[in-house]
């Protein structure tokens, strides 16, 4: 390390030596040129070098005050990228904290990320997508032992829970991505396997959205733009799908959505829904 800033400290003075040379040489050359015609002798050619040399100089002020701003706004645009690369590497760290008020925080500083650097929109829709799926890793079921009567052993087996409560820090992520999506060249959302059970989702644009195998038992989709999304695997049980656009959406028939047709008269586009078979020995929900 100190190697390469010895050497970046000779080529910084190397070039400033080279460039005060050649301000010198202009500044002591060039006039004497500007000056030889007409021809003038004495004190007149002594007095047009000096206002020459006068007007030289203050041209090579104003070009090195423009390359001094230049500079400066370079190394206050880096500055800026750099806090901001600091910001964001900070706000991720904190979407794996155990605190809840942490991740909060996190959430909220990659929002403040891509407002002051749009360029980080798309990278940042992508972490807090994965953020919500990684929440699915919650568990649907639990385990329950009963006494078989009849057999005179204890029988496991797995029985499902009801949907859960939201949870603070993924209702505020949804809420961020809510805004984030609306910015264009954003990719459709990557919801797999996301667990959003009850969750507030109305009027969100997840348009060709990736929810399939997500969770959706009464979640409120009311004015939800679902056009091309995948729901094939989706548990939409109980979910509000009121003027929600389901054109082209693609579910699982045979009742291994959930849904209902009660559920989809209330929906707009239910007719153009891609209905698919479910792969072999996918069991209907109940």
């Amino acid at each position: 390390m100190p190697e390469s800033k010895s050497v970046q400290w000779f080529w910084v003075a190397r070039w400033f030596l080279v460039g005060c040379a050649t301000a010198a040489a202009i500044l002591w050359g060039l006039p004497i040129l500007l000056t030889l015609h007409p021809h003038l002798s004495g004190f007149e050619k002594h007095k047009a070098i000096n206002e020459a040399r006068t007007g030289v100089a203050a041209v090579l002020a104003a070009l090195g005050g423009g390359a001094g701003l230049g500079y400066t706004a370079r190394t206050y645009r880096l500055s800026g990228q750099g806090q901001i690369a600091d910001r964001y590497t900070r706000a991720v760290e904190q979407l794996g904290n155990e605190g809840v008020s942490v991740r909060i925080g996190g959430i909220h500083g990659l929002a403040r990320t891509v407002r002051d650097a749009e360029g980080y929109g798309q990278v940042v829709v992508s972490v807090l997508a994965a953020f919500v799926r990684d929440d699915a890793s919650i568990a649907r079921f639990r385990w329950t032992s009963r006494w078989h009567s009849s057999l005179g052993v204890g029988v496991g087996f797995r029985e499902e829970r009801d949907p859960p409560v939201p949870k603070t820090d993924i209702v505020e992520a949804l809420s961020v991505l809510r805004e984030l999506v609306k910015a264009p060249g954003i990719r459709p959302l990557d919801l797999r396997r996301a667990q959003l059970a009850n969750h507030n989702l109305i009027g969100m644009d997840l348009l060709d959205a990736n929810l399939a195998d997500a969770c959706l038992r009464k979640a409120k989709l009311n004015d939800a733009d679902l056009r091309g999304a995948d729901l094939r695997g989706a548990d939409l049980r109980g979910a509000v799908l009121y003027r929600t656009r389901l054109k082209a959406a693609r579910l699982y028939r045979e009742g291994h959505s959930g849904v209902t047709p009660s559920q989809l008269r209330s929906a707009i586009g239910a007719e153009d829904i891609q209905w698919s078979d479910p792969p072999p020995g996918k069991r209907p929900r109940p």
